[in-house]
């Protein structure tokens, strides 16, 4: 999380791939004010339905990996209102197809969902 406050200046940064690494719930709320984040990947983190939190703040997210997270059901309801979200990544998570089905509905452009367990 130390690096966070310093990708958190980065006003232009469009991609992150935080990927495999020990980001926490606190350090994302460290970039949830990038303004032009358009894509960004947390697969394989420790990230919890908290971290959507500050997530949903990210207004301009067109691409979201959340692979082999944390989050529930709970926590993806709270991307309903990413209207602008039209790629999801959710392998290997405790999602239920419900809870994509419910997403699909809420994000008319969200056309990709992809949801394995393996």
């Amino acid at each position: 999380d130390k690096g966070m406050n310093h990708i958190g200046h980065l006003r232009n940064l469009e991609w992150l791939f935080l990927e495999d690494t020990k980001i926490t719930d606190n350090g994302i709320k460290k970039i949830e004010s990038l303004p032009k984040l358009t894509t960004l990947h947390v697969s394989r983190t420790s990230l919890t339905d908290q971290a959507l939190d500050s997530i949903i703040k990210m207004k301009t997210l067109q691409r979201l990996k959340l692979n082999e997270t944390k989050i529930t059901d709970r926590g993806l309801r709270k991307l309903h209102g990413l209207k602008q979200l039209t790629y999801l990544e959710i392998h290997n998570t405790n999602i239920s197809q419900e809870a994509i089905n419910d997403l699909k509905k809420s994000i008319p452009k969200l056309h990709m969902i992809t949801h394995r367990n393996y």
